[in-house]
C-alpha cells in the first residue's frame, strides 16, 4: 500500500537530546514495513520541502549551531499503524564515487500501550540522487549488532545513565566511517556496528 504524502509535518529542536525532529503520521495503513514506510516519507519530505534536492536535510540551523556542545542530528520519525514506528537518524553525508551519499541509522520500535516498547530492528540505510529519484541501499537485518545495542542500554540503566527502550536513546552517539567502499556506523557506548557495502563508482 502506498502511504502517499505525509499527513502533517513539523520540526522543533529537542531541548534534552538536541535532535531536530520531523514527524510524519499516517492513518489507516496496515501491514506496512516500517523501514520502507520511513523511506517513502523521507522521499516525500525532500520532494515537498527541498523541491527534490536532498541538501534540504543539511539546511537545518541546529546542525551547525556553535551554542551546542554536541552536534545535533536530524531524526525523521514515521508512525505506521500496528504499534511500530521507524526513526532514522542522519549520521553523516560523504562523497562516494563523486556522488554525495546520505547515511542514516534507522531503528524500528514496537510499542505496547504506554508501559512497554522495544527496539526490534536497526538498519543502516543510505541514498544518493539518481536523476530525480533517490537510489537506496539498506543493510540486511543483523541480530548480533541489535543484541549488542540492546545490551548497551541495559548496562547504561544499571549505571544510572538516562536511557529508554525505544530508538534512539538520549545518549546514543553514532560514528560514521567510509573505507574502501564500505560504510560503518558504530554506536560508541555499546560498540554495536552496522556495515553496508557501496559500489565504488557510487552507483
Amino acid at each position: 500500500m502506498d502511504p502517499g504524502p505525509p499527513k502533517c509535518a513539523c520540526s522543533a529542536g529537542g531541548p534534552v537530546i538536541g535532535f531536530v525532529w520531523v514527524l510524519f503520521f499516517a492513518v489507516g495503513c496496515t501491514r506496512v514495513d516500517p523501514i520502507t514506510f520511513w523511506q517513502d516519507h523521507l522521499a516525500s519530505y525532500i520532494e515537498l520541502e527541498g523541491n527534490g534536492d536532498p541538501a534540504v536535510l543539511r539546511d537545518q540551523p541546529d546542525l551547525h549551531s556553535p551554542r551546542r556542545d554536541r552536534p545535533s542530528q536530524i531524526t525523521f520519525a514515521t508512525s505506521p499503524s500496528g504499534g511500530r514506528d521507524a526513526r532514522g537518524i542522519l549520521v553523516g553525508v560523504r562523497n562516494v564515487g563523486g556522488e554525495p551519499w546520505y547515511f542514516f541509522l534507522v531503528g524500528v520500535t514496537r510499542h505496547s500501550g504506554n508501559a512497554f516498547s522495544r527496539t526490534e530492528d536497526v538498519r543502516l540505510a543510505a541514498f544518493t540522487l539518481a536523476g530525480h529519484k533517490l537510489k537506496w541501499r539498506v543493510s540486511s537485518p543483523h541480530e548480533a549488532s541489535l543484541r549488542q545495542y540492546r545490551s548497551g542500554r541495559i548496562d547504561a540503566a544499571r549505571a544510572g545513565v538516562p536511557t529508554q527502550v525505544g530508538f534512539p536513546a538520549p545518549l546514543d552517539v553514532f560514528h560514521l566511517v567510509v573505507s574502501e567502499g564500505v560504510v560503518t556506523i558504530t554506536e560508541q557506548r555499546s560498540g554495536a556496528k552496522w556495515r553496508l557495502p557501496l559500489p565504488r563508482d557510487g552507483r
